[in-house]
């Protein structure tokens, strides 16, 4: 009888073993095809939009290829890397946001917790936060009419709090949406798809609140849900 069952547990160990070593390899290979599209689409697709943008510096088919390529490095981040340090993401955010409203004529204030040193987050959903970040600011720039925009980061050990306020014509104004009218509902699917809440309130002195809430624990690199 004790023999038996001593056969039986290495049975089941080496069972588990092989299952390890299935996933991992499994694991491995999705890695490699995923690293293996990036590539070819930063080589190909890269290529081409890069020469669209050169041929009409200043033309609208240039900004067009420029965003494009843009959205092109953001989702081949998504593909081709496991973690993002925080801390790197938030420079990024500054200098974009900052950027474009300047550009705009908005004068633009930027507010953000510092991170622990190295934080790691999961790089898909920084992804899709840059793209609700993005969105945000696009709506304020077009519809808004505002002169001032604030942005703020707050994080906590539970979640990453995002903020946008304007001093604009309010949500009484001009339907809030992007080109095409996705804007509003692009936000509410990103936000849902990362397990968050968002909102739009018009705060006491006018103008346009947008506060996005996204719970980090469930988004730390190697964490996060695929």
């Amino acid at each position: 009888f004790t023999n038996s069952g001593s056969e039986a547990n290495d049975t089941i160990l080496r069972l588990v073993r092989h299952g390890l070593q299935s996933q991992e390899s499994y694991e491995r290979g999705v890695r490699e095809e995923r690293l293996r599209i990036a590539a070819d689409l930063h080589d190909d697709l890269g290529a081409k939009l890069l020469a669209i943008a050169h041929t009409q510096p200043s033309g609208p088919a240039a900004t067009l290829a420029r965003q494009a390529m843009d959205e092109m490095r953001l989702s081949l981040r998504d593909m081709a890397s496991d973690g993002v340090v925080l801390a790197d993401a938030l420079a990024d955010w500054r200098a974009e946001t900052v950027s474009r409203l300047s550009a705009a004529g908005i004068a633009a204030q930027w507010l953000a917790d510092e991170p622990p040193a190295g934080e790691l987050v999961a790089a898909r959903p920084i992804g899709q936060l840059t793209r609700v970040l993005r969105e945000a600011v696009s709506n304020v720039i077009r519809h808004s009419g505002a002169r001032h925009c604030q942005v703020c980061v707050r994080r906590t050990p539970q979640q990453l709090r995002l903020t946008v306020t304007d001093d604009g014509r309010g949500l009484g104004g001009e339907p809030r949406s992007s080109a095409g009218g996705h804007g509003l509902p692009n936000i509410e699917r990103r936000v849902r798809k990362l397990g968050g809440d968002h909102r739009f309130h018009t705060p006491p002195g006018g103008g346009t609140t947008l506060t996005v809430e996204v719970p980090l624990a469930l988004h730390r690199a190697g964490a996060a849900i695929r």
